[in-house]
């Protein structure tokens, strides 16, 4: 029969490996990031007026630039793309800085939760541009 001091040990020695497995997961993910975004981010400066010009967004956030994007150079980021959160994050960043409306933050917000969801449930699809 074990006695007290064999119990706690068992349970230190438990806890231990768990804290040792959940820092080698994070580390595995860590390197998965890196591997897909490489070690650094290149950020290209554009004008407010350009981001909001040639932004695409999915259709039940649909911006008033839809309707002219025809007209005009535009971009549309998909969601397995492993840049798109990355350039949402900072389009948002920007345009909290510039003033944009909260409801197109919002619907940008919202567009980026839609895209998160979407990579989350089909993690082997998700690539680097081509």
């Amino acid at each position: 029969m074990p006695n007290q001091y064999t119990k706690a040990k068992k349970e230190r020695e438990a806890e231990a490996a768990k804290r040792a497995a959940r820092a080698q997961q994070a580390a595995k993910e860590q390197l998965h990031r890196e591997q897909l975004l490489g070690d650094e981010i290149h950020v290209i400066p554009v004008t407010m007026e350009q981001l909001l010009g040639g932004f695409n967004l999915s259709g039940k956030n649909k911006s008033s630039c839809d309707e002219h994007a025809e007209n005009q150079p535009h971009l549309t980021l998909i969601a397995q793309d492993n840049l798109t959160p990355s350039v949402l994050r900072y389009w948002i960043s920007l345009a909290r800085q510039k003033g944009v409306s909260a409801e197109k933050i919002a619907g940008v917000e919202s567009t980026l939760r839609d895209i998160e969801k979407w990579r989350t449930a089909n993690p082997l699809t998700v690539k680097l541009p081509d």
